[in-house]
């Protein structure tokens, strides 16, 4: 017989059917996620996805009309069985707000969860600079957080989340109030921290830049339901629906007709691409990365060869490590990421060449709403 659950059981989220209805709303639609003992996973999506009314309810904060949802040996809640409420469950929370107490200093917000959990006075003010010592604010421990910036005030939140060293560290939007170099910051301070802590951790957001950077696990969440989970770069490499791609950042959709096993034409131009055994007369969405859609002037009167579109450039926004460029082609707007000393002008035509080895090929009937 084992005489517990070892160090990784007790970090390890299950989260199995998850169902929570508002009225008529289904806001969460048989949610099933495993994110292993110290690591960082992500449910990323749009606004209304599902995404934190399911971080509500692995903290405590919802009740689940059904599913499961395990924190290692522990089952947190289950259908048919009691809750156990938000303060049994050894959980570190960190909101959008912060939700710091102005009239507390940070050493006071940082040790109130080590007071409502009656550990001795005695260790408290060594737990309270060390957690603060960690996310680098030993320094303003005596100062309130209206003497404090956006970005403090999420340390000291931080920090306050993980004081009692919880099982589970649950982390929502928490970087979306920052400005943008503040929001990098932060990015890499949490995912350092949680990478020398070794503590798991769930983390919500709309973003996909924080997602992708930050996460070992992402799961995408449209209407209430994950429809794809994996490493980071197999999410953005190999999305499996449109809507996935759309939102990791495969920003380039052509519609086009497949005419043979090799060739698929958009509009009325052929392009050498292989249909990936669609029948012929199928309608379908090519989808391509910015980065991956290669531009050459069109002004000199050379050929278009066969993996090429026609099209002309409506904009150019200097990056200064490169260019973006917007075109129109076949009636689309596209984007593309060219040289920051690459130089166009608008009007100016152009050839947009596809390689075959960077396509993704959907259905065009494929629901491509969030």
């Amino acid at each position: 017989m084992r005489s517990g659950p070892t160090q990784a059981d007790l970090a390890h989220l299950r989260i199995a059917g998850l169902h929570k209805a508002f009225g008529e709303f289904l806001a969460v639609d048989g949610v099933s996620l495993d994110i292993s003992a110290g690591t960082l996973g992500t449910l990323l999506g749009p606004s209304g996805c599902g995404k934190t009314t399911t971080l509500r309810i692995v903290a405590g904060l919802e009740q689940p009309d059904s599913g499961r949802v395990e924190l290692g040996g522990s089952v947190l809640c289950a259908t048919g069985s009691p809750m156990i409420p938000p303060e049994g469950r050894r959980i570190g929370m960190v909101f959008q707000s912060y939700a710091v107490w102005p009239h507390m200093t940070a050493a006071e917000n940082v040790a109130f969860p080590l007071q409502a959990r009656k550990v001795f006075r005695s260790e408290i003010a060594g737990k309270v600079k060390e957690a603060l010592r960690l996310v680098r604010l030993e320094a303003h421990a005596d100062r309130y957080p209206g003497q404090l910036s956006g970005g403090q005030q999420q340390r000291v939140a931080l920090a306050r989340a993980i004081v009692f060293e919880p099982r589970l560290l649950l982390l929502d939007e928490p970087l979306s109030n920052l400005d943008a170099s503040l929001r990098e910051e932060m990015r890499i301070e949490i995912r350092s921290l949680q990478q020398r802590l070794g503590m798991t951790t769930l983390f919500v957001t709309h973003d996909q830049d924080e997602a992708l950077s930050l996460s070992d696990t992402v799961a995408i969440m449209q209407r209430g339901r994950i429809v794809q989970a994996g490493r980071p770069r197999d999410v953005y490499e190999r999305p499996t629906t449109p809507f996935v791609a759309r939102f990791v950042g495969w920003k380039n959709f052509l519609r086009a007709r497949v005419a043979d096993s090799a060739t698929v034409h958009v509009g009325d131009v052929p392009l050498a691409l292989q249909s990936g055994g669609l029948s012929r007369g199928t309608e379908v969405d090519l989808c391509i990365r910015p980065e991956e859609l290669f531009i050459r002037d069109a002004s000199n009167g050379s050929d278009r060869d066969e993996r090429e579109l026609a099209g002309e450039v409506i904009a150019q926004l200097y990056k200064a490590t490169h260019a973006d460029l917007e075109v129109l082609v076949a009636g689309r707007m596209l984007s593309a990421r060219v040289p920051a000393s690459a130089e166009f002008v608008r009007g100016q035509p152009i050839f947009v060449r596809l390689a075959p080895e960077h396509v993704l090929m959907f259905p065009a009937d494929t629901d491509l709403d969030p």
